[in-house]
């Protein structure tokens, strides 16, 4: 996928940005109602980014409805959530005359991969060309749903999982997560 870097058609929208899209919402009271972003890349995570001024403890809680997590969600805060595959959405401002809420978030779009994987035609030029390779390429993805899927944790297992993949620091007897670098400095 890195030969997508070299295509003059594309460009990070930020420098060293790790996803090749970014959507601003600049409205003044930015209120998502719940969905799946379906045309992203349905393992891939989103980043959401939470700007402008309002009471958090009274509104503007994100919700991950598939989950069941209604969650406090500051301005300046970041999630980053599979949002082609979680239902999600934010509850209104508790005062919309005085308050403001925006957003931006990161993304993967699915048809950039698809793109990529279909050697840069779409997948009826595909179809038509080299049918076997459709084939191939179709058998292909439903493996990936299959990979992609076992990409999250389930509950039981996530204690388990961050224990493993980070770093748990005890500080006064309470896990406190510690990313660690590739030198072993914290």
């Amino acid at each position: 996928m890195i030969e997508l870097l070299c295509l003059p058609s594309l460009f990070r929208p930020f420098p060293f940005s790790i996803f090749p899209c970014v959507h601003f919402n600049l409205g003044n009271n930015v209120t998502t109602l719940l969905h799946r972003d379906h045309a992203n890349i349905i393992f891939g995570m989103c980043a959401i980014h939470a700007l402008g001024r309002y009471d958090y403890k009274k509104g503007g809680h994100l919700i991950l409805w598939d989950w069941k997590i209604i969650m406090e969600f500051p301005p300046g805060t970041t999630i980053l959530i599979p949002s082609a595959a979680v239902a999600h959405g934010n509850t209104p401002l508790a005062d919309p005359d005085n308050e403001e809420r925006k957003s931006f978030t990161q993304y993967i779009p699915g048809g950039l991969i698809r793109r990529w994987s279909y050697g840069y035609r779409t997948e009826e030029e595909v179809k038509e060309q080299d049918p076997e390779e459709w084939r191939r390429l179709k058998k292909a993805a439903d493996e990936r749903w299959q990979t992609a899927c076992g990409m999250f944790s389930k509950v039981e297992e996530l204690h388990s999982d961050i224990l493993t993949n980070l770093c748990i620091v005890p500080e006064n007897g309470v896990e406190v997560v510690d990313i660690v670098e590739s030198d072993g400095k914290s």
